[in-house]
């Protein structure tokens, strides 16, 4: 279940996560649509858990995005808004 983590005077153990393997780093509701976005850094790559994530979110209309540096972000960010301020 985890490392017996210390608090205060005594270890507390964490026990099972209730959220769903692979679920993305951020969540939010932009222009009132479903985002996610999962941060990865250097060489890292998407688990098969964090892949059927992001094709549930994608097929229930929501909008996932897989951040590997800030520049990236805020281009599709952009792109996000303007796609929000054209319907």
């Amino acid at each position: 279940m985890g490392r017996p983590l210390p608090v205060g005077n005594g270890l507390y153990k964490l026990g099972k996560t209730t959220m769903d393997k692979g679920t993305a780093d951020i969540s939010a509701t932009v222009y009132g649509w479903s985002v996610k976005i999962e941060i990865k850094v250097g060489t890292d790559k998407l688990s098969s858990y964090q892949i059927n994530y992001a094709k549930r979110v994608q097929h229930a209309g929501g909008f996932y995005f897989v951040a590997r540096d800030f520049e990236s972000f805020l281009v599709w960010f952009d792109k996000l808004r303007e796609e929000a301020t054209n319907e």
